[in-house]
């Protein structure tokens, strides 16, 4: 009816059953298996040398270290921060649902995709091919090292400057006036469907086969001028020869 106090060894070949509270103040050895129904509560450190098979949830109120490596079969969620001191590998697929935040760099070897938008607040370096199928917004500049190739059409809402030679295998459309500083050298035939005016001279190392010419001031011939047709004079006509 009251307490057992046992100096030396105490040895139970059977089972135990404490329908009450035991108190250890030493040290217990369990050489054979223990089933707890309800709660352990552990006040100081835990120590297993073996395997720990906890079968429901284990909550853990402080830090929890881990000297070794940790494998996790199902599923880890996390409602807090998670720091990795060291590297983080990834064998399958990654998935963030919120932002994501690198501080340092960011290694991908493999394909990497993104659903959603992606910014990007300081340099972005491509070693490789860089392939979009959607639309493209650089608001800043854009510096292109290498060459640039576009097979569809290339729309620039701004000014397009061009510091080296500007090469077109193709046909070039101009909509509005087309202004050029230096000298237009034109290998081929030029075709014009309106008005052509040129404010300065105008000089013509062949042949100029001009039909309806109506010339409004001066025209002077330094060599001979043949007219194999008629030819109508309106007003004054002077030879000098």
């Amino acid at each position: 009816g009251k307490d057992l106090t046992t100096n030396g060894n105490s040895e139970t070949k059977g089972n135990s059953t404490v329908d009450g509270n035991a108190t250890v103040k030493g040290n217990a050895a369990i050489n054979g298996n223990t089933q707890i129904d309800k709660d352990l509560s552990v006040k100081g450190n835990e120590s297993v040398d073996g395997s720990s098979t906890i079968g429901g949830d284990s909550h853990v109120k402080g830090n929890q270290t881990v000297d070794g490596t940790s494998t996790l079969t199902g599923d880890v969620t996390t409602g807090s921060n998670v720091t990795v001191g060291k590297d983080l590998t990834t064998n399958g697929n990654s998935e963030t649902k919120g932002n994501s935040t690198v501080d340092g760099n960011a290694t991908v070897k493999g394909d990497a995709t993104i659903n959603g938008n992606t910014q990007i607040d300081k340099d972005l370096s491509v070693k490789g091919n860089e392939s979009v199928d959607g639309s493209s917004t650089i608001g800043g500049d854009s510096h292109i090292k290498g060459s640039q190739i576009v097979d569809k059409d290339q729309t620039v809402g701004g000014n397009a400057t061009v510091k080296g030679d500007s090469d077109v295998q193709g046909n070039g459309h101009i909509g509005k006036d087309l202004t050029v500083d230096g000298t237009s050298t034109l290998t081929g035939d030029v075709t014009t469907g309106a008005n052509v005016t040129v404010g300065k001279d105008l000089t013509v190392n062949g042949q100029a086969n001009l039909k309806d010419t109506k010339v409004d001031g001066t025209l002077e011939t330094t060599g001979n001028a043949t007219f194999d047709a008629d030819t109508e004079v309106k007003g004054n006509s002077t030879v000098d020869g």
